[in-house]
Parts: C-alpha cells; structure tokens; sequence
C-alpha cells in the first residue's frame, strides 16, 4: 500500500468509528431518559398514592419491568 492509501484508510476507519460512536451515544442517552422516565412514574405513585404499600409498589414494578423493552431488543 502506498502512504496515500495508508492514510486514506486511516481516515476511513477514524469517521467509521466517530460515526459508531455518535450513534451509540444517540440510543444510551434515549435508553437513559427512557428509564429515567419510568422512575419518575414510580416516584410520583408511591408519593400520590398513600394506600400504595411496598408489596403494591413491587408488583406494579415487576409488572411494569416484564413488559418493558430490553436494552438488548
């Protein structure tokens, strides 16, 4: 390979990998507001609710877990 080739190959692989990397920046960042925003569901429950005892709480979150999508879906 010649130096241009060596460097334009370089090049290639450096926006490939910023392009990878914005994009997986994109999905934790929605991934993570997502499952913020179902804490705040969570927290705004327990403090509405005052019949909202701990044995309640735990089957609406694990209901609320089981149908929620996976990071890895």
């Amino acid at each position: 390979m010649t130096k241009n080739q060596i460097n334009n190959q370089q090049r290639l692989v450096h926006q490939h990998t910023n392009t990878a990397a914005e994009q997986v920046c994109i999905r934790l960042e929605e991934f993570m507001e997502s499952r913020l925003s179902a804490l705040a569901v969570f927290a705004e429950r327990w403090v509405q609710r005052s019949d909202f005892s701990q044995k309640r709480f735990l089957q609406f979150a694990e209901l609320y877990y089981l149908s929620y999508p996976r990071a890895n879906s």
